[in-house]
């Protein structure tokens, strides 16, 4: 299980974070620079039948290790919670109090994406309408055709730099795409799109490496 930090400096100049954990026998404290990756709703097929789902995660880079670190993930529907009109309780979360969270949490405003110009607009204006969301994060594209996005992350993970929470979604996602790629369709679910978009956009745009 990979811990959270309970402490989070951000510096302003390297545009990194220091993270405290509790317990550190892994040696997890250290500057991370940190970013995220999402993947809006799209329709998937599940063993319910189809259905609508999207994926954000937020990764950091050991500025000293080189490795990479899954430290938050989640699935989600919309951006506001849905409330129940009879009820006034909400029945789905949204993924605005995780924009937040993560912000204070890892300091975490910036998510590389990859979708059609379209689709990903739309998703934008409701982050930026949603009075929920404060600070707003910024989104930045990275775009490749599936095949070399798939090879991005295979290069992280085949390298053993990349760490993840096997009982979560990304976790599941892997074990999907590889079952689908031996039957000869391989499946690209939102957790997959979400961490492709992180590995190429740390490829293409690295941290300066300067250690202080």
């Amino acid at each position: 299980m990979i811990p959270q930090p309970t402490i989070c400096n951000w510096n302003a100049e390297r545009k990194t974070v220091s993270l405290w954990f509790h317990q550190d026998e892994r040696g997890w404290n250290g500057e991370y620079y940190m970013r995220g990756g999402i993947c809006w709703p799209q329709e998937i097929r599940t063993e319910m039948g189809m259905d609508v789902q999207g994926y954000a995660l937020v990764a950091g880079l050991d500025m000293r290790k080189q490795t990479l670190t899954v430290f938050a993930e989640t699935n989600f529907k919309a951006i506001d919670h849905f409330v129940s009109q009879d009820s006034g309780i909400i029945e789905t979360l949204g993924l605005c109090s995780w924009f937040n969270d993560v912000r204070g949490k890892f300091c975490c405003d910036g998510f590389y994406y990859r979708e059609e110009p379209e689709h990903h607009r739309i998703h934008v204006m409701q982050v930026h309408a949603s009075a929920m969301v404060q600070p707003k994060p910024h989104f930045i594209e990275v775009y490749a055709e599936d095949d070399l996005m798939q090879a991005r992350l295979v290069a992280w993970l085949s390298s053993g730099r990349l760490t993840y929470n096997a009982d979560q979604g990304l976790h599941q996602a892997l074990q999907r795409y590889e079952v689908s790629t031996q039957m000869g369709t391989p499946l690209y679910l939102p957790a997959l799109r979400a961490m492709q978009a992180v590995c190429v956009g740390l490829d293409r745009h690295p941290p300066k490496r300067k250690i202080v």
